[in-house]
This record gives structure tokens, C-alpha cells and sequence, in this order.
């Protein structure tokens, strides 16, 4: 049963690339879609692996084979598919840390100019108090 699948897989994995060698000669003499031709190309890596274990000798299941050939089949597009998708994930993730970086620097930017007009108000007032307390000094001063 384990070489029917794995005779599955390797059959099923080769039919994207051996679609095109079975279908061209088809196409000549029949007028099939790309599906069918895909299917039909299928079908017949199949039967030739379901041959080829049984001429090993070996005690197969038309079950394993057909489940390996589909895994193998699909698992080059599948992992191009999850590729495609983690790449998209890790992009917006770089993008979203790119905004939150700008969003960052302009927070800093705020604060800093916040900082510095609060400053220079406290400096302000501190003129504003001095000047006030040396004119109530001399205020003091000069009448006695």
C-alpha cells in the first residue's frame, strides 16, 4: 500500500510536466478543453504507475495510489500558494511596522515641540516674575 502511494506521489507531482507531452498528441486528433486534457493526462500517469506497481509484484490499493497521485498533483501548487501567501503576510507586516515607525517619529516630533514651547513659556513667566519682583523691590526702596 506505501508504494502505491508513493508511486502516487511521484506520478502526480510529474503530471504537471508530463501533461504537456500527452497532450500535445491528443490535441491533434481530439477537440478537448485544457481541463480535460489535464484530467485525461492524469488518468493515464495513473494507470501507467497502477502498472508498474503491479508489475513489481506488489499488493496495491487504487485508493492509495489515486490519494497519492491528488497529494502530488497539488502539492507544487499548494506550496507556491502558501509561498505567495506568507510573502503577503510578512509585506503588510513590514508596512504596518513602517507606519507605526512614521506614527512614532511624528508622536517625538510633537512631544519635542511641545517640550520646547513649554519651555520657553516657563521662561516667560520667569522674566515676567522677575521683572514684576524687582519693580515691587524698588517700589519698597524708594519711598523710605
Amino acid at each position: 500500500m506505501f508504494m502505491s502511494f508513493i508511486s502516487g506521489l511521484i506520478f502526480g507531482a510529474g503530471s504537471g510536466y508530463f501533461e504537456k507531452m500527452i497532450a500535445a498528441p491528443l490535441r491533434k486528433h481530439l477537440s478537448l478543453s485544457d481541463t480535460e486534457l489535464g484530467i485525461l493526462s492524469f488518468g493515464g500517469l495513473m494507470l501507467i504507475a497502477s502498472i508498474l506497481v503491479s508489475a513489481m509484484g506488489i499488493n496495491s490499493s487504487a485508493f492509495w495510489l489515486v490519494l497519492g497521485g491528488t497529494l502530488g498533483a497539488f502539492a507544487i501548487r499548494s506550496f507556491v500558494f502558501g509561498k505567495s501567501k506568507m510573502e503577503e503576510r510578512k509585506l503588510a507586516a513590514q508596512n504596518a511596522a513602517s507606519e507605526l515607525g512614521d506614527d512614532v517619529s511624528d508622536i517625538a516630533g510633537d512631544a519635542k515641540d511641545s517640550v520646547s514651547n513649554a519651555m520657553e513659556n516657563a521662561k516667560e513667566a520667569a522674566k515676567d516674575t522677575a521683572s514684576k519682583a524687582s519693580n515691587a523691590a524698588k517700589d519698597v526702596v524708594e519711598p523710605a
